[in-house]
């Protein structure tokens, strides 16, 4: 068989025309590419009148059952964001594992830089926020202590406005400033950080009050 130029990459080859399946294929998207750009407006049109025929049926988003505009995505915009988040909490998650020491390093040496500047800016928010300070640290004495349950800044205000803003123990009135967060089952006696174990205190009495339980406490003053 004699010998023949490829088309695509100028090699020569006993093949009817091309020298590999790789240079066809390269060479059936060029011209593909070619036609498009040629008939694109002929194309477009063609779909559009094809999509206006074909019977459009409800769809739904396959995690919340919501129903769908989209003739393509198979979740609604609220589900698509949340599996997208699921998905970058997990890269996050294996690329601190595998790079752990170097970020504690880059934190801890970006502390140091700006040490004055971080301890100014928790104290501004602590003043503006104090229910939202105050519920951190009662989480994290409870993840220290290994407690169950959490709680949200909200729901401790709801515990805070249902007792009237008053202390549990002596009834004094509560500014936001005074008030502290009490565990009526001390979390060094099997305690839980969930809610309904939380109740609003004055300073004074969060303080006597030390390992005792609510109604030990309450005994306590009463004697």
């Amino acid at each position: 068989m004699s010998e023949k130029l490829c088309p695509v990459c100028g090699c020569t080859t006993t093949r009817s025309k091309f020298c590999s399946d790789a240079c066809f294929l390269q060479n059936r998207r060029e011209r593909q590419s070619e036609y498009y750009k040629v008939n694109k407006e002929w194309i477009l049109q063609k779909q559009k009148l094809a999509y206006s025929l074909k019977p459009k049926e409800p769809r739904y988003c396959s995690t919340c059952c919501t129903s769908l505009t989209s003739l393509v995505a198979l979740y609604c915009s609220s589900c698509a964001r949340k599996r997208k988040n699921k998905g970058n909490l997990r890269y996050m998650v294996g690329y601190y594992a595998k790079n752990k020491s170097r970020i504690q390093e880059y934190l801890k040496s970006y502390y140091e830089d700006n040490k004055e500047v971080l301890l100014e800016n928790m104290r501004t928010y602590s003043k503006e926020n104090p229910v939202i300070s105050k519920a951190c640290k009662q989480r994290h004495r409870a993840l220290k202590r290994g407690a169950t349950g959490s709680f949200t800044a909200e729901q401790i205000q709801a515990r805070f406005d249902y007792f009237d803003n008053e202390c549990r123990y002596c009834s004094k009135d509560l500014s936001e400033e005074v008030t502290t967060i009490d565990h009526m089952i001390p979390l060094s006696r099997g305690g839980t950080n969930w809610p309904s174990n939380l109740v609003p205190a004055c300073a004074s009495c969060n303080s006597r009050k030390g390992d005792k339980t609510y109604f030990e406490f309450c005994k306590y003053l009463a004697a």
